[in-house]
């Protein structure tokens, strides 16, 4: 899947200045449902707050009626590493979004302190 189109590859790509986004997608960014993000501009406006926040959504971008959280997990994981939570709409409101982004982010934070351990060993 397209980077641009999926929560994983938007939190991975947060991590990035504008120049390296660019750089690492392909333009023009190919839509894959009528909501998928495909204007440079309001991608890197997502990133930003996806920066901001901690957590990337996908909102029906990759398949239709399916929402994404995903979290970064850094870099340094052959270009990039996040976990995600997807779920169908219908059982994905606001609420429940933002409370699954909090789960994921703390899920997040656990594996990230599990993989620098086991990198000290």
């Amino acid at each position: 899947m397209p980077a641009h189109a999926t929560a994983l590859g938007k939190a991975i790509l947060s991590q990035y200045d504008a120049a390296e986004v660019q750089r690492r997608l392909n333009w023009p960014l190919e839509a894959l449902t009528p909501s998928t993000v495909t204007d440079p501009d309001e991608l890197l406006a997502q990133l930003a707050d996806a920066r901001k926040r901690g957590w990337a959504a996908d909102e029906g971008e990759s398949s239709v009626d399916i929402r994404c959280v995903a979290v970064p997990l850094g870099t340094g994981y052959g270009g990039g590493a996040a976990i995600s939570c997807s779920a169908p709409r219908s059982r994905m409101d606001d609420a429940r979004l933002s409370e699954i982004a909090a789960h994921v982010t703390e899920a997040a934070h656990s594996l990230r302190t599990l993989l620098k351990r086991l990198g000290e060993h």
